[in-house]
């Protein structure tokens, strides 16, 4: 493929967080708190608690969520 082909525009952005000072979702733009304010959790991270049976953090997502994707991880 060249440059163009797909007529698509990759969007770059950071990497982001719950800023629990904040009380919402941010990035290191929009947050002026320091890291331990904020709660990160990687896509590894998650897919561990839910195999394990362990509900992500209320602020990462709801419980229900959570708990509907442990039972299809247990399903599978």
């Amino acid at each position: 493929l060249q440059p163009g082909d797909l007529d698509i525009q990759p969007l770059k952005f950071e990497h982001t967080f719950f800023c629990k000072t904040c009380g919402n979702i941010a990035s290191t733009r929009s947050c002026p708190h320091t890291s331990e304010h904020h709660l990160v959790l990687s896509g590894t991270r998650v897919r561990e608690m839910l195999r394990a049976g362990t509900l992500p953090p209320p602020e990462f997502t709801r419980p229900e969520v959570a708990q509907i994707l442990i039972e299809a991880m247990r399903a599978a």
